[in-house]
């Protein structure tokens, strides 16, 4: 019974390496070797124009590519410049006005990350 339950768990254990193994070759993961995306820039930036702030904890980024995937589906809002740190595993988001949470939330988790712990504030310089 033992030695069943440990092959069944070695079976998985190949199963997600390959998957893991081919998305990488084909491309499809953002830390493969392939070309990174284009750097999507900020419309306005002019740090005064923006009068709030949100911090984000980001999870599930591994790379710089993971961190210029999440840089440009945020900075593809209206009104929004991001910078996000990889080390910490934050974003810092500049935004003209006071966006609802749920807007800086579906853009991380539609480029494939979570977002918790976000916080909205006036833009103190």
């Amino acid at each position: 019974m033992i030695n069943t339950i440990v092959i069944l768990i070695l079976i998985l254990g190949i199963i997600f390496g390959i998957q893991s193994f081919l998305k990488r070759a084909a491309g499809k993961s953002c830390c493969s070797s392939g070309d990174s995306e284009v750097k999507i820039e900020p419309a306005d930036k002019n740090r005064s124009d923006y009068k709030f702030r949100a911090y984000v904890r980001i999870e599930g980024m591994t790379c710089k590519n993971c961190v210029r995937h999440i840089e440009n589906a945020l900075n593809s809002i209206d009104g929004v410049w991001a910078k996000v740190n990889l080390r910490k595993k934050t974003a810092d988001v500049l935004l003209k006005k006071n966006t609802a949470a749920d807007v800086i939330t579906n853009a991380v988790e539609g480029a494939g990350y979570k977002a918790a712990d976000i916080e909205i504030r006036n833009n103190d310089k």
